[in-house]
């Protein structure tokens, strides 16, 4: 499950429980500087053969709007 897997690379960069990522968890609420969400983007589009555009809108963003926008990718890519 897409959630699952990116909740997984959230946990594993930013060294946090994966358990408490909701569709409602702010981003900017857990921790991560600039370069730890670097590092989150780039897992992402490796994992999932996805570009995120650098105009991307990442900010004020939940989790569950991270998710959103990356099924978007994979699902355009088709």
């Amino acid at each position: 499950m897409l959630e699952a897997e990116i909740a997984e690379i959230f946990a594993k960069v930013g060294q946090i429980d994966a358990a408490q990522l909701t569709p409602a968890t702010d981003l900017s609420d857990l921790g991560l500087d600039s370069i730890s969400m670097v590092e989150v983007m780039f897992a992402v589009e490796e994992r999932f053969d996805v570009s995120i555009p650098f105009a991307a809108d990442l900010g004020p963003l939940t989790f569950g709007g991270f998710v959103s926008q990356i099924a978007d990718l994979v699902q355009a890519r088709g």
